[in-house]
This record gives structure tokens, C-alpha cells and sequence, in this order.
């Protein structure tokens, strides 16, 4: 058990790097160690520091099978892509 306050949640994240036609996509991988999710992997795209979509949400048992679970729903998708499902505008992206 951690000593944390009762509302707060505390979640260990690994940070990856997916590199895609010259830009740079960030996914963390978090996973919940104290708070309303305790035990749970999720992995999210994140971009301008903040999380897109849960569409592109990975949920998982390990990190890797939240990564995975990211990855496969991004997989054919350009960045521009992400971003305008997201709602974001991405410019210069072919």
C-alpha cells in the first residue's frame, strides 16, 4: 500500500517513441498503482502533452499487451490522420 490521500491515484508510466514518416508520436504506457483502477495497463497517444482519444486507448494484463492494443488501432494511420479523428490540426503532414 502506498501513503496516498484517498482521492488521489498514483501510476507508474513508460514512455515510447513511435517515429512515423519523419514525426514523432508519443504513447505512455500506464499502469495504476494506487487509487480507482489499481492493477490496470493503458497505454494513450499523446500529443501537445496531453491524450487523445480513448479510440486510440490500449488496454492490457501487461504493458506490452496495452501497447499492442494501442499500436493496432493506429497502425494504418498517418499522423494528420490521429490528429483529425482526434479533432487536432496537424499541418504539413503527408
Amino acid at each position: 500500500m502506498f501513503p496516498v490521500n484517498e482521492n488521489d491515484q498514483l501510476f507508474k508510466v513508460a514512455h515510447y517513441e513511435l517515429h512515423r514518416n519523419g514525426k514523432c508520436l508519443n504513447v505512455e504506457v500506464s499502469y495504476c498503482l494506487a487509487g480507482e483502477t489499481p492493477g490496470e495497463f493503458k497505454a494513450d497517444i499523446v500529443f501537445d502533452r496531453l491524450p487523445l482519444s480513448e479510440q486510440f486507448t490500449g488496454y492490457g494484463k501487461s504493458e506490452t499487451a496495452a501497447l499492442r492494443d494501442c499500436l493496432a488501432k493506429i497502425h494504418c494511420l498517418s499522423l494528420a490522420e490521429i490528429c483529425e479523428r482526434d479533432g487536432w490540426k496537424q499541418p504539413d503532414e503527408s
